[in-house]
């Protein structure tokens, strides 16, 4: 979905504009890049979930704020998903990555036996951004 997103602002394609102007239509919604929005977001992102674990606190939350704000709007979303092509998965990118987030996890862990909060809590939230 980068590359798109990447793509499309290259070709001056992107256009903002309030969902009031959307009235009365429906839209679809790349649903993981919508959920990846929600979990990397600044605003939206919860950086202690790598060390919690499980889903994040706030998902509903916010997933059901846009929903009302969908519907206030007269804007019916329909969310789509692609599934999992597992076959063009390169298995080495994912051991790579994988190894990544293990390494990140570890350096949150250490800050935080080390008594380190505030670097504990920065340390994890990168696991997101792996």
């Amino acid at each position: 979905m980068a590359a798109f997103k990447e793509w499309a602002k290259a070709e001056s394609l992107e256009t903002a504009g309030g969902i009031e102007q959307l009235k009365g239509t429906s839209i679809a919604i790349d649903g993981a890049d919508y959920l990846n929005s929600i979990l990397t977001s600044t605003a939206t992102r919860e950086p202690l979930l790598p060390a919690l674990g499980g889903l994040p606190f706030a998902l509903q939350k916010n997933v059901d704020r846009d929903l009302k704000n969908f519907e206030e709007a007269d804007v019916r979303p329909i969310f789509v998903f692609s599934g999992l092509d597992v076959a063009s998965w390169d298995y080495s990118m994912v051991g790579k990555e994988s190894r990544k987030v293990v390494k990140t996890l570890e350096d949150a862990w250490t800050a935080y036996d080390s008594g380190r909060a505030d670097d504990a809590v920065t340390a994890f939230g990168k696991v997101c951004e792996c």
